[in-house]
């Protein structure tokens, strides 16, 4: 939106509610946005998440 509209990085972090600098920083390419994570790691793999809700299941019958 920045680049494509001419927007400021100021003015775009106001209408999304993100910190400007968060937003300048990956504008300039310190920080690669496919590199950050969001929010914690998972407890369980994949494999063990399913073992746990098919045991579930099998509780609940």
């Amino acid at each position: 939106m920045v680049k494509e509209e001419g927007i400021t990085v100021y003015r775009a972090s106001r209408m999304f509610n993100v910190p400007e600098r968060t937003l300048r920083d990956r504008f300039i390419g310190r920080v690669d946005p496919d590199m950050c994570v969001m929010g914690k790691l998972p407890l369980l793999d994949q494999l063990e998440e399913a073992k746990l809700v098919n045991h579930f299941k099998r509780m609940a019958d």
